[in-house]
């Protein structure tokens, strides 16, 4: 009784009570199950959801579950409390009508019967509970369904009704029920079957004494519809579409639709859609069968009625163009799929699925350039990290990558300075703090520990200021990937070590040696002996002489073999990684050279933060002017820890700017304030892209003059064949002329 108190309202509580509440119905504790519900729904926010789908029994629900089981009061009481009886079960592709029937629960399916809600018509798998109570042969279930309003005229996927079923079968006396019992006039003469005979034709042969109605005519409703799209039959949906009204096609034009873009119906696509304009739609499973299908113009007419469904199509697109080629799409319309769909407004190409994986993630991984390309001019990110940390740009091809790039360059022929770029650096450097507090530390007495730390650190910020060096960035990356490497790895033999040197100070604290004489120690020595230092003589192998002997032998294979050698590998691997990464490794280290020297530069006096003062040049008021004018490589800008660049389309015509950054005149010579020129290696580099481009245009348009010329000589060549053929021909006449009058002479 106290279960929901137990174990809710919390996600695990939730989970258990679901669990409870399963266990209930498959052991057919009806009492539990009421009390469990009961109780929860008398809560001012009940937990409990009787439609809850659960995710590890093939998405079924618990009113599946009872129906297929032929738990009749469960039935009830579920359906009393707003289970839904007409949830179509995907796995299964059964409604709880088709579970009772397919059982031949009887009882269930009155129960289902009864409820006001129910559709006996319903299809899942394009089968009505009809077609399952005639494939089973459950003569009380048809007469159940069919006495509920159940159509026996609603074709299958095959195209069968449910009464074409039971004529092939030649079930007698099912067809004598569907007969007797169906409320609607039979349709004997509008669907054939695989061997193209009608249901009166399977009934004259199969049962030939059974009397049938006459051959009337029927008006035409969405399962015919359906049926021809089954079929493939566009003439004939699009015959049978014209006799239909709107009404009737509303509420089923989203299936339509779905099946004319699966089998490429453009025709059938359009008609629907002007024939239900205006109504509510949901076009987005139709729209996701043409990216699948590649059908850009059914997509077109889609995006036209819709075009905020490019967002939802984006990710389906780009995962396509992964997908192995079908006979009725290739590459080339899975990517005018993708076009259409980018040319939308608003359309987000940073959109993630559950894995966080962007639209550019997937055109990466197909190795399709031209989705890469569109996406990127659209503005995607390459360095978005999905769940497992992978960014697009680890799958884009170098070329791909540097051919987008090399198109971003252009060229302006109007120099302007109103394009404006801004670098901002704020980096701390708290090795730097570190070494300060301890430098205080040492002029206030402290001991010769803090000292040697000082010193090392000292050290180690020399070898960074050296790496920031470009030219010698290579070598001292190499320090820094490799120790830190080692350190990961030794990482996880740690314990492995701790565990020799424990067995150390087992075997040899008693043998009176000195470098055991406790754990501490015996760990300190075993660190040393990992680089070779083992003084084998020194130790006594007196306690223990075998085993102490054979932990000393397989410290040594383990640890200075095998670990030591594959240190070695390791260095080796990471030393050749960075070599041949040499030149991106040098402009890193540039850049983070500037970053550090603007960040010693932006040194902002304490004058500056008042604003009356703002204009008086800081440097003015400082008693080490003298010195800040030799340490730093911009004194007189770089105020405010920003450095302002404009560039330009070549190197001339720079404009100075001064220390409160306004313009100089041209003829005003100015040491403080230098121009800022670009590496005239990378502009070389962006001067020849464009040439390669420029030229590569020319080549386009002088191949384009010739293919012209080529047309037209060929047209001309085409009349002159034409006038040959014409002058020939009157030749022949006039000699056929000549010859009936000599004759006629003679």
């Amino acid at each position: 009784m106290h279960l929901l108190r137990e174990h809710g309202p919390s996600a695990t509580g939730i989970q258990i009570l679901y669990k409870l509440l399963m266990e209930s119905l498959q052991g057919n504790d009806l009492r539990a199950f009421k009390s469990l519900v009961g109780q929860d729904s008398k809560k001012q926010q009940p937990i409990i959801n009787v439609n809850y789908v659960y995710p590890n029994r093939s998405e079924e629900t618990l009113l599946d579950v009872a129906c297929k089981s032929g738990r009749t009061e469960f039935v009830e009481f579920l359906l009393e409390n707003g289970a839904n009886p007409n949830r179509v079960n995907e796995t299964h592709n059964r409604a709880p009508i088709h579970f009772a029937v397919e059982a031949g629960h009887v009882a269930t399916l009155k129960v289902l019967l009864n409820n006001r809600m129910i559709n006996p018509n319903i299809e899942a798998g394009q089968q009505t509970a009809l077609h399952m109570a005639v494939r089973k042969n459950h003569l009380e279930c048809a007469e159940l369904l069919l006495e509920n309003g159940a159509s026996p005229n609603i074709p299958n996927s095959k195209g069968l009704t449910a009464l074409h079923l039971a004529a092939m079968k030649a079930q007698r006396d099912m067809v004598n029920v569907i007969q007797q019992k169906s409320k609607q006039s039979l349709d004997l003469d509008s669907y054939k079957d695989y061997n193209g005979q009608t249901t009166r034709e399977v009934l004259q042969k199969k049962l030939p004494d059974l009397i049938l109605p006459p051959v009337t005519n029927r008006n035409v409703n969405v399962h015919d519809l359906r049926y021809y799209l089954n079929a493939n039959d566009e003439v004939n949906f699009l015959k049978s579409l014209e006799k239909l009204n709107d009404e009737s096609l509303i509420n089923d034009v989203d299936e339509l639709l779905e099946m004319a873009a699966e089998r490429n119906f453009h025709k059938v696509v359009i008609e629907l859609l002007d024939r239900t304009r205006g109504g509510t739609r949901d076009l987005s499973k139709a729209a996701i069968t043409a990216v699948q299908q590649a059908n850009c113009d059914i997509l077109r007419e889609l995006l036209k009625q819709d075009s905020e469904l490019a967002n939802e199509l984006i990710l389906d697109a780009c995962l396509e163009l992964g997908m192995p080629e079908q006979r009725q799409s290739s590459t080339s319309d899975r990517i005018e799929c993708l076009k259409l769909i980018l040319d939308q407004d608003n359309v987000d190409v940073r959109c993630t699925d559950s894995k966080g994986n962007t639209p550019l993630h997937y055109a990466a991984r197909a190795g399709c350039r031209e989705a890469v390309n569109l996406l990127l001019e659209k503005g995607s990110y390459i360095g978005h990290m999905n769940k497992f940390n992978v960014p697009p740009i680890a799958d884009i091809p170098l070329n791909t990558l540097a051919e987008y790039f090399d198109d971003c360059l252009e060229m302006k022929k109007d120099r302007t300075n109103e394009c404006t770029i801004e670098f901002n650096y704020r980096l701390e450097n708290w090795l730097e703090m570190a070494l300060i507090v301890l430098g205080s530390c040492l002029l206030n007495g402290a001991g010769p520990e803090v000292g040697a730390v000082a010193i090392l650190l000292s050290a180690w910020e020399v070898v960074i200021l050296i790496g920031q060096y470009p030219r010698m960035s290579t070598g001292i990356e190499m320090f820094k990937t490799v120790s830190w490497n080692f350190m990961r790895f030794l990482f996880l033999y740690a314990f492995l070590i701790l565990a020799f040197a424990l067995a150390f100070f087992t075997l040899f604290k008693d043998g009176g040696d000195e470098n055991f004489p406790d754990p501490g120690h015996s760990l300190f020595k075993t660190i040393i002996m990992l680089t070779g230092e083992f003084d084998a003589n020194d130790i006594p192998f007196i306690s223990h002489p075998v085993l102490s002997r054979f932990v000393f032998v397989l410290f040594v294979f383990l640890i200075a073999i095998v670990l030591f050698n594959l240190l070695n590998g390791l260095a080796v691997s990471d030393t050749a990684d960075i070599l041949g990464k040499a030149e991106l490794i040098g402009l890193i280290s540039r850049i983070r050279l500037i970053s550090y020297i603007e960040n010693v530069a932006t040194g902002t006096p304490s004058l500056r933060r008042f604003r009356c003062l703002s204009g008086i040049n800081s440097y003015a008021w400082n008693p080490l002017t003298f010195l800040v004018r030799r340490i730093l490589l911009f004194p007189s800008y770089l105020k405010n820890g920003k450095l302002v660049v404009k560039p330009h389309d070549n190197f001339e015509d720079c404009c100075p700017v001064n220390c409160y950054g306004k313009c100089l005149p041209t003829n005003v010579s100015n040491t403080d304030s230098p121009i800022l020129r670009i590496d005239s290696y990378i502009v070389k580099q962006a001067k020849e892209i464009l040439l390669r481009r420029r030229q590569a245009s020319e080549s386009e348009k002088v191949f384009t003059v010739l293919e012209r010329i080529e047309e037209r000589l060929a047209t001309l060549e085409s009349t002159l064949n034409i006038v040959k053929r014409a002058m020939e021909n009157n030749n022949v006449n006039i000699e056929m002329q000549n010859r009936v009058q000599q004759s006629t002479w003679d």
